[in-house]
């Protein structure tokens, strides 16, 4: 899966493919639906799918596993942008006060 696109999106191709799989008589076990879906993943899900695998995730329906993926992205997401937020925070008051700084030194002079 590429970088851009969203998990809800991915499961839902996988989905399909599934789907039209089982219309033709073979059988997908909600095991192998479930860990084809999580090694579809692009890198930034890592930590997930290895939370999600290591958890048993036999147990947990395809519907589930992919709430835990998007729970985390969106966790992932939130941090990331806070995280920009706080650059840009530092950055304005930082350049606010270089400015004030040379402001003052002019008028020492």
């Amino acid at each position: 899966m590429k970088d851009d696109k969203s998990a809800p999106k991915m499961f839902h191709r996988l989905n399909m493919i599934v789907y039209e799989l089982r219309a033709l008589g073979h059988k997908v076990d909600n095991e192998d639906f479930s860990h084809k879906f999580l090694r579809c993943l692009p890198s930034r899900f890592d930590t997930s799918v290895t939370i999600i695998v290591r958890g048993r995730f036999e147990n947990l329906a395809p519907t589930q596993v992919l709430r835990e993926v998007v729970t985390q992205d969106t966790f992932h997401q939130e941090k990331v942008e806070n995280k920009k937020e706080e650059e840009r925070y530092f950055f304005y008051f930082t350049n606010r006060r270089n400015t004030y700084d040379n402001r003052t030194n002019f008028l020492q002079v």
